[in-house]
């Protein structure tokens, strides 16, 4: 699945996947899904992928600064909501950039 977090000048964009995993124990079969979510930014014409902060902070080098300063003054915590911290940084940047 692909969802889309924000859709300015600047994109970002979701792939949701879930993987089944069995294991056997003592004759009875686990299932059990895992779900991994990847997120890029899609800016000038090339999808970056985001996995950490310093990866986010690489996308939008021309102002990171800026973005660095944003994400502590607004209260966003990277670490636990990743995907609304990009999807704002991604805003804020658009709105520097007009």
């Amino acid at each position: 699945f692909h969802d889309v977090l924000y859709d300015g000048r600047t994109k970002v964009y979701v792939r949701r996947e879930k993987a089944l995993q069995q294991r056997v124990e003592s004759n009875n079969i686990i299932f059990n899904f895992q779900q991994k979510n990847r997120v890029y930014v899609f800016k000038d014409g090339v999808y970056h992928p985001v996995r950490k902060k310093s990866s986010l902070l690489d996308v939008f080098e021309d102002k990171k600064q800026e973005v660095r300063a944003f994400l502590n003054k607004s209260g966003t915590k990277y670490k636990h909501d990743r995907e609304n911290a990009i999807a704002r940084v991604a805003e804020f940047y658009d709105a520097q950039n007009q």
